[in-house]
């Protein structure tokens, strides 16, 4: 009986393992929702989750965005697995930088010295740890509130807190350092923090931060705080026209002739109005609108929005309209053609609703189509769990080997313990006989 249990528990515990296995090594569970960030660059738009490093791209090269084809599948191609990858990455927030642009960097830092692994875009390969040289003690550095990058000067950009200022990083010399200004004086509060906020570059220098908080209070966007990326100074700049609602977990991109596109995003845990909101720079003072939408899509937070030409190129995030909790993580990808001033068209790119498999080739081994031969009832699974599935799966296997092995430790406690009790009545009967017998031959 203690045989036949203990293959029972080792065979379950086998089986869980292969199908965790199995789970893991498919591509089958892309789930696309919140966590995403995106990278425009070389025709390409490379997406990153950092649950475990998921990292793959939609290559728009040779597609015309002007028109309504979608695009293929097979042009979604995993990068995951390109060794030698990271081991860890400390850092959550990628940087757009080197002499070409076509660098995809993230900043790791300690009290001792800061490195960066970058992912090379050309050569599809990840060059890892380089040193970076420190300006300022690299203690000081956080980039938990993301990035901006300015193409021109190869210079990316975090704003840290109040009182430590702006983190500059030169992503072609390797060299990191802070700011000698600080937009403490801009706040009448005595330890003020700002976050949740989104970060802008504008064609002339300045970088907006537009929403989030301060103080865990929502934050008007009559007012930006504002940086002089040229001047190294900071103002708050008053704007016109209709202010948007104050929102967190919303995006911001800029385009060429100085607008600013704001998406998205929710207040009170409800879609903050309008979802879109444009931002004019190229007057003054800088003014608010909310320009008509064609084929509008919804309410949407928690999402990545770059550009790419005349588009913004929107991409996953938690659909606000959808009521079904296992239905709300958008994987799909959409452009809005910001061309015309007066009118925004959206239109889908690229969409996960419709299970094909792909099996175009590849020419690197390591980067290949993101599979996506599902079943319908699939689908909802994949929603629902996706990539942070592994990390369920993960606690729950090691959840279920313990108790199998908690049940076998107790079962064979119990069995000694039993054995123990046997043996002793055992030997008691054997030495109550024995006296017995010696009781008998002396009467005798």
């Amino acid at each position: 009986m203690q045989n036949i249990i203990f293959k029972l528990i080792f065979s379950t515990t086998l089986i869980i393992i292969f199908n965790y296995i199995k789970f893991v090594n498919c591509k089958l569970f892309f789930s696309g929702g919140p966590g995403f960030k995106g990278v425009f660059t070389g025709d390409k738009l490379y997406y990153l989750s950092f649950v475990d490093i998921d990292f793959f791209y939609v290559d728009l090269t040779g597609i015309s965005l002007d028109n309504d084809t979608l695009v293929d599948q097979s042009k979604w191609i995993d990068l995951t697995e390109i060794k030698p990858k990271p081991d860890n990455l400390i850092s959550d927030s990628p940087i757009l930088g080197g002499k070409a642009n076509d660098q995809i960097m993230f900043l790791n830092t300690d009290t001792d010295k800061a490195t960066a692994s970058s992912f090379d875009t050309t050569s599809k390969q990840w060059i890892i740890n380089q040193n970076v040289k420190s300006l300022t003690q690299t203690s000081f550095i956080s980039d938990s509130n993301g990035w901006v990058s300015d193409g021109k000067t190869g210079k990316a950009y975090t704003f840290g807190t109040i009182s430590s200022g702006m983190t500059i990083l030169d992503t072609i010399n390797l060299s990191v350092g802070i700011g000698a200004s600080t937009p403490n004086n801009l706040f009448t509060s005595k330890f003020p923090i700002y976050d949740k906020f989104v970060q802008v570059m504008i064609p002339n220098g300045q970088i907006l931060y537009i929403g989030g908080s301060l103080n865990n209070q929502a934050q008007p966007m009559k007012s930006l705080l504002t940086y002089d990326s040229i001047n190294d100074t900071w103002q708050m700049t008053n704007t016109a026209g209709a202010e948007p609602q104050e929102r967190t977990k919303h995006t911001a991109v800029s385009t060429s002739d100085g607008r600013v596109i704001v998406f998205g995003g929710i207040l009170n845990n409800v879609p903050a109005l309008p979802q879109l909101a444009v931002l004019d720079t190229s007057k003054t003072p800088y003014t608010w609108s909310a320009p008509a939408e064609e084929n509008p899509i919804g309410a949407f937070s928690d999402h990545a929005a770059v550009m790419a030409n005349n588009y913004m190129i929107f991409a996953f995030g938690k659909n606000e309209s959808e009521t079904k909790e296992a239905k709300a993580n958008n994987q799909d990808i959409y452009k809005l053609n910001i061309s015309d001033p007066l009118k925004y068209k959206w239109s889908l790119l690229a969409s996960f609703d419709t299970p094909t498999t792909t099996t175009a080739p590849s020419n690197n081994s390591a980067s290949a189509p993101i599979q996506t031969d599902v079943s319908a009832g699939d689908s909802t699974f994949l929603k629902t769990f996706g990539l942070k599935g592994r990390w369920v799966i993960t606690i729950v296997i090691v959840i279920v080997a313990l108790i199998c092995l908690s049940i076998f430790a107790v079962y064979k406690t119990r069995r000694y313990r039993e054995k123990n009790k046997v043996k002793n009545t055992y030997q008691q009967k054997l030495s109550s006989n024995d006296e017995l017998d010696k009781l008998d031959k002396d009467i005798i």
